[in-house]
């Protein structure tokens, strides 16, 4: 980094310290200029300096991804290693700027990261350019637009732990457009509208959260405008905090279960009265979204889109268009309505209804077909998006196969609590499905979310807690085995060898025959014993679960590794991207597995040199979704580690070898 030549110099519109945004800065010599630090902490409620830069991209890939809350500030060297495949994808990344002295040079690469900003040699250029990209966009006082969101801090890596705080049971990240998979969802949902033995069940609950929720202006909201016994359209209020309803935020859900029951059938009463009465519909939902939303909807016309929210939407355009009435910077923000295109003959859709003859209400989740994304007028002031509402979960053979195969499993828990633990499981939140297990006496499941965060002796403490003569919990103590020390392979092999020839189950035996071949694979290094096992595995499992099924996934990726190992890379990568394919349908889209099957195609990519860059995307992504999974552990989490190497491999043009951690085969 040279020497700034030019001063500094602050304004009084400058932005506020206490946006709450971080400025993360990566440059060799960061932390030799504190006078520099100083200066960015007028605009900045954080600034952290690195000059690690695995350091430093552990950090932001670890951030919460919405809003947009960190400005990076990188040297030239950094920033053409890292930003055009590592930290330009990132939600959490607002703008990028690159301080170098050869601005001709990195300018080349910028022009292809829409978020850099400014490529200097001129330090207080760089201020100015931050300065006025933080310059607050004037906005009436008297309204605010729907759906905005609190900022997020940046933890300082001082201030960590070595294991870092668990995370609260309300995931921080907002995600009210989703592409993915919704079949974890919409089974949570099924559970959370089963009409309990007590009516009162989770009254309680709901109480508390609202105390906890409602503003101080509005705290008497339960009793004033919420009753059993009032129909929806007299107390439905869009403010009311306890409508704000996501269809991802599950651990929410559950505290508001009591109300979600009356509301979901008062609802539900609506939707058949508004399908008796009429059969088709347009109307119109307003509302701001992000870059990063917009350009999802964009590149998906045709595809389908989740709407996590609840969404009001009125019957004439214009009523729709005044709650995006006020101007923010567009940079950030987009001002969108939906047009939304209600057919009544669509079977298997949310519960929506008229709440009078100009509003009508969509329970949260709702699927969408878009029809279009237009301009409506030339200013890139407003878009207008057409939606087609949609039958809420993909109507496939496959997807309902596989949903009725988990419903069927959750109702043999017999257990409501139990089985909202496993949804959480099974959408990838072990460290939200750990904190909802403490205090339980199910230890299988404390163990298995325990072992996939690489807490491998927490894992084994609640294993004690089992029979000895339980499969599924004797598959948990052979991985705990081959996980912590080489002398316990033996040990690990005899229990899996006796599941494989005995279990009932054919998802405990066909596991256990993966982690056999793993053994052979990686261990013995016998590749065709180690094909075997895999192919067992992936034969039992067509015959006993649904085609989409995630294990099907996890046999394949076995597999692939095989022949990537023998150098066939074309099918191995044909094998990847029938994974991929898998997951996508059965999976959320940051579930750690789907990093899994990323960093497979990656090994394949990355073994033609005319792909690397390609291979680049996939581990950077890979490696985030597994940051953002493993946030109590990412540091020490073998497969970060490794995923980190791999990225430095493929950067210095070294070949990749198939991966030797039982966490990417199980």
């Amino acid at each position: 980094m040279a020497e700034a030549s030019t001063t500094y110099k602050t304004t009084d519109k400058q932005a506020s310290n206490q946006n709450g945004l971080a400025l993360v800065w990566l440059d060799d010599n960061a932390l030799q200029d504190p006078d520099a630090k100083g200066i960015f902490l007028s605009l900045f409620k954080q600034v952290l300096c690195f000059n690690q830069p695995l350091e430093c991209l552990e950090l932001v890939e670890s951030a919460d991804g919405e809003p947009a809350c960190i400005s990076m500030l990188v040297s030239g060297k950094y920033g053409q290693m890292y930003v055009p495949n590592r930290l330009q994808p990132l939600n959490q990344i607002k703008s990028i700027y690159v301080y170098c002295m050869d601005t001709v040079r990195h300018n080349q690469w910028a022009q292809l990261c829409d978020k850099v900003r400014c490529v200097e040699s001129d330090f207080g250029k760089i201020f100015e350019c931050i300065q006025k990209d933080l310059k607050p966009p004037e906005k009436p006082a008297h309204h605010q637009p729907q759906h905005e969101h609190p900022t997020m801090e940046v933890e300082s890596p001082q201030e960590q732990e070595p294991e870092p705080p668990r995370e609260e049971f309300v995931s921080k990240l907002t995600e009210r457009f989703t592409t993915g998979a919704n079949l974890h969802d919409q089974l949570a949902l099924q559970l959370l509208v089963k009409k309990p033995a007590n009516d009162d069940d989770g009254v309680d609950d709901f109480k508390k959260y609202c105390q906890n929720h409602a503003t101080t202006a509005s705290v008497g909201e339960v009793d004033d405008h919420f009753q059993v016994d009032i129909p929806l359209e007299n107390w439905y209020k869009p403010d009311l905090c306890y409508v704000h309803l996501n269809a991802t935020h599950l651990i929410e859900l559950w505290a508001l279960r009591w109300f979600i029951r009356i509301f979901y059938e008062q609802l539900t009463v609506k939707h058949n009265q508004f399908n008796a009465n009429s059969s088709t519909r347009t109307v119109y939902y307003g509302t701001w979204v992000r870059t990063g939303e917009l350009d999802k909807i964009k590149q998906r016309i045709g595809e389908f889109i989740i709407c996590n929210e609840i969404l009001l939407a009125y019957t004439n355009m214009h009523d729709a268009a005044k709650f995006v009435d006020v101007k923010i910077d567009d940079h950030v923000k987009h001002r969108v309505i939906f047009e939304i295109n209600i057919d009544k003959d669509t079977q298997f859709t949310i519960p929506y209804g008229e709440l009078d003859k100009d509003r009508v209400l969509f329970w949260c989740g709702s699927r969408h077909r878009i029809i279009k994304v237009e301009l409506m007028d030339g200013n890139d002031s407003c878009w207008l998006v057409g939606l087609s509402l949609s039958p809420t979960l993909n109507r496939n053979q496959a997807t309902q196969d596989l949903y009725e195969n988990y419903s069927q499993s959750l109702r043999n828990l017999d257990d409501t609590h139990r089985a909202f633990g496993r949804i959480l499981i099974y959408k990838g939140l072990y460290t939200q499905a750990e904190k909802w297990f403490e205090n339980t006496t199910h230890y299988e499941e404390l163990a298995e979310v325990t072992l996939r965060q690489n807490l491998c002796q927490k894992a084994s403490d609640y294993l004690q807690q089992l029979p000895e003569d339980s499969h599924s919990a004797n598959l948990l103590r052979a991985y705990v085995h081959l996980l912590t020390s080489s002398d316990n392979i033996g040990k690990g092999k005899l229990l899996l060898t006796k599941i494989y020839s005995d279990a009932n189950d054919d998802i405990v035996g066909a596991r256990a025959a993966i982690a056999l071949g793993f053994i052979e694979f990686i261990v013995t290094q016998k590749t065709e014993e180690a094909l075997k096992y895999f192919t067992s595995a992936r034969d039992i499992l067509h015959r006993s679960v649904p085609e989409i099924h995630p294990d099907v996934a996890k046999s394949l990726i076995a597999i692939g590794y095989v022949h990537f190992a023998k150098d066939n890379f074309s099918e191995a990568e044909k094998i990847f991207r029938e994974v991929l394919s898998i997951q996508n349908q059965c999976l959320p889209h940051n579930h750690p597995d789907i990093g899994k099957g990323r960093i497979g195609l990656a090994h394949c990519l990355a073994s033609n040199p005319k792909k690397g860059r390609e291979a680049l995307q996939e581990l950077g992504t890979a490696i985030h979704t597994l940051i953002r999974a493993y946030r109590r552990t990412f540091k020490t989490h073998p497969e970060v580690l490794l995923t980190n190497k791999e990225i430095e491999r493929v950067q210095n043009d070294k070949r990749l070898r198939a991966r030797n951690l039982l966490f990417d085969y199980i």
